[in-house]
């Protein structure tokens, strides 16, 4: 089976040696390296395995994990890779862990999780070629079967993306992840719940070990809370359930962050201890539209029509994306605010049809370039004041956007239209 690890970085250069020096050990037969707006420095290392490279920008929001990790998949199977592996570029490979996961690799749809020991800092001279394992032990919160042995279980919540390999069919019947996640945390856990929704068996692996070499968390990093918050908040939107919980609890004890999830409130704590609303967290409020059991679980949506989960191919990171709004942590997401204002009035059916969005940005820039730009967003109000008295509003806005929208093609325009712009006894 065709074997190719997949890894992606930035700013991990010696990370990445000490990676490729593990794959020496037990090679697979290609390293898809993907740098996130750099090209990270190789150094030759007998036995280890060529190298392909691929190359992703990194937007303003943070480092594109979810994207890198899609396009340096896409690579490896197009070079004809049957098994994937996907490692943290912080992780050292045991000298099994590629066997170890070809020889678990099967038909079935599954994902399989090999256990991560981390280390403690390195000695002086660096971490040894050999005998990792002796240093520590897995992590105790996740399976750890007995080498060559699997393990099963339902609970998907205990997948994590340091460590885990799929076969090219798995991947690609399950998309990637989604690349609306951008910065640290959550596009693991929202990979993984997808999974499960898919039918995927979640297989722990004996023997497929890697061990993480010892930096600080880059969740106790103050650049990363605003992506933490930010990336829960996504989740919590697609899902209607809250990740990350034990950081979001330990981000909360210091004063970073406000966490209830009991009322649903996930916000940014300003600089003067002040808190500020992060994404569509305001829709969430206990009492609103959610219900919440003892204890603060949620149970579900006021409507039966959960949120939209879009797949990770039906909209690239950025299509939506405005710019930067003061007194935020993050650019605001056209997508998120106009779902949250579809579903704050009662607008289920709207907030899952992408085709309005398009209908209306495409109306606003004919309006702006034939009128002006303050006349655009009137000329939206009024086109929905007239949709909403026909028998069939969502008919009549596309076909009033159509005609409003030809009538700012020709504003102004005597000589194309042969009447005055402002002759109304024109219109069609």
């Amino acid at each position: 089976m065709r074997t190719a690890v997949v890894v992606v970085t930035h700013g991990r250069d010696d990370h990445l040696h000490r990676q490729r020096a593990g794959l020496a050990l037990g090679p697979s037969d290609e390293h898809v390296v993907v740098g996130m707006g750099e090209e990270p420095r190789l150094a030759e290392i007998p036995g280890a395995p060529p190298v392909t490279r691929v190359h992703v920008p990194v937007p303003a929001t943070g480092l594109p994990l979810a994207t890198a990790r899609n396009a340096g998949a896409a690579t490896a199977i197009a070079a004809g890779a049957e098994l994937l592996v996907l490692l943290d570029v912080d992780c050292i490979p045991g000298p099994n862990l590629v066997r170890r996961y070809a020889a678990a690799a099967g038909d079935e749809l599954a994902l399989l999780c090999g256990p991560v020991a981390y280390l403690p800092p390195p000695p002086p001279g660096g971490y040894p070629a050999t005998g990792l394992g002796a240093l520590a032990d897995p992590h105790p919160a996740r399976p750890a079967p007995p080498d060559g042995q699997l393990e099963r279980t339902g609970d998907f919540t205990l997948f994590w993306s340091l460590s885990f390999a799929v076969t090219a069919a798995t991947w690609t019947r399950l998309g990637g992840f989604c690349e609306d996640y951008t910065g640290y945390g959550g596009e693991d856990t929202d990979f993984a719940v997808a999974a499960e929704a898919a039918g995927a068996q979640l297989v722990w692996v004996g023997g497929a070990e890697a061990h993480h070499q010892h930096h600080p968390p880059a969740r106790t990093d103050p650049r990363r809370v605003g992506e933490i918050v930010r990336n829960a908040t996504l989740f919590h939107r697609r899902h209607g359930w809250w990740p990350m919980g034990g950081w979001l609890t330990e981000l909360a004890a210091a004063g970073a962050v406000e966490f209830d999830p009991s009322r649903d409130v996930l916000r940014m704590v300003g600089e003067a201890g002040t808190t500020r609303p992060c994404g569509v967290s305001y829709l969430r409020r206990a009492g609103g539209d959610v219900r919440v059991a003892a204890g603060g679980e949620r149970t579900g949506f006021r409507s039966t029509a959960e949120l939209p989960t879009r797949r990770p191919a039906e909209r690239r990171y950025g299509e939506a994306v405005g710019p930067h709004v003061p007194g935020y942590p993050h650019p605001v997401n056209h997508s998120e605010w106009t779902t949250a204002v579809a579903l704050e009035l009662g607008l289920e059916t709207a907030a899952e049809d992408d085709s309005s969005a398009t209908t209306i940005s495409e109306l606003t820039s004919r309006v702006t370039d034939g009128v002006d730009a303050g006349a655009a967003p009137m000329t939206a109000f009024l086109i929905g004041v007239a949709a909403g008295r026909a028998d069939d509003p969502a008919v009549a806005a596309r076909d009033y956007t159509e005609k409003i929208a030809h009538l700012a093609d020709g504003w102004g325009a005597d000589e194309e239209r042969g009447v005055p712009a402002n002759d109304q006894s024109a219109r069609a």
